[in-house]
């Protein structure tokens, strides 16, 4: 095959096709997969394997649960004797429990564990999520997730949470494409299944205005705890904060949250407005033709 101009450069890519296909078709077989685990547990299979990590060898269950206990928004890839199903932790039996330590713990005092849905880079995770009551460590749910850099989308009773990681992502994104958290969403939950789009969760509008919202006030923290050099790059935390700075970017928050509502009870109106005149319409163009 001849190459002219810019395809020039992907010869010596195209030279070794075959062996970028033989690569990413291995990624996706684990030979170890079936065999007895290194645990050496009785009935321990090797079943599950984790794409997330880097040079991850198959594992079962246990020593699955125990490899991630740092790591538990990783997804599961477990084998069902046909292919690797996408699992979320919890799956397996494991519960985050927030507050305890920061080893990924499970807490002896805890409370009782519920599901709780938390929103990842790397996708949409329903998981079980329970909280340390421990002595001096019994606080409220918001204080725990907020300490474990989990945004709740509620201050009372969460259920939601959004991962500082992602915030921090949509941020990017927003200042260098514009992306709305409509679509920045819409493509989370691709990629927690881009198969069957259907079982994802869909995240409504009132998630989509959390987003945005705890997006606006992660700026605000930013721009008044941190200090940025003559570049304009952030250069590191600043620990004498004007108290005046952090209540002029608080009023300037509640201003962009007061706008915001304003805009979104205006398009509620529009829309209302135009289902009612649609129905006028539609109704005077009845008895325009007689039917």
């Amino acid at each position: 095959m001849n190459f002219q101009g810019a395809s020039a450069a992907l010869e010596e890519f195209y030279l070794k096709f075959g062996t970028i296909l033989d690569a990413m078709l291995r990624a996706k077989s684990q030979p170890l997969v079936g065999e007895p685990c290194g645990c050496g547990q009785p009935n321990a299979i090797r079943k599950c394997h984790c794409y997330d990590c880097h040079h991850f060898e198959p594992c079962c269950p246990e020593c699955f649960i125990k490899k991630h206990q740092l790591q538990p928004l990783h997804w599961v890839q477990l084998w069902n004797r046909r292919f690797f199903e996408k699992k979320d932790l919890s799956r397996l039996g494991h519960v985050i429990t927030y507050g305890h330590d920061l080893l990924g713990g499970s807490c002896p005092n805890s409370t009782q564990s519920y599901d709780f849905t938390i929103v990842d880079v790397n996708g949409l995770h329903e998981t079980r999520a329970a909280f340390c009551q421990c002595l001096g460590r019994n606080v409220g749910r918001f204080d725990h997730l907020i300490n474990s850099q989990v945004f709740p989308a509620t201050t009372k009773q969460p259920q939601t949470g959004f991962t500082f990681n992602l915030l921090d992502d949509f941020h990017q994104h927003t200042l260098t494409s514009k992306k709305s958290p409509y679509d920045y969403l819409s493509a989370v939950r691709q990629k927690t299944s881009c198969t069957f789009l259907d079982d994802v969760p869909v995240i409504d509008s009132l998630y989509v205005c959390c987003i945005l919202l705890t997006n606006l006030l992660y700026r605000i923290l930013i721009h008044s705890f941190c200090e940025f050099n003559v570049s304009g790059e952030l250069s590191k935390p600043s620990r004498e904060v004007d108290k005046r700075t952090v209540l002029m970017n608080f009023s300037h928050f509640v201003g962009r949250v007061a706008w915001l509502c304003l805009v979104l009870h205006a398009l509620s109106l529009a829309s209302t407005c135009l289902m009612i005149s649609g129905k006028v319409l539609t109704r005077s163009f009845s008895k325009f033709l007689g039917t």
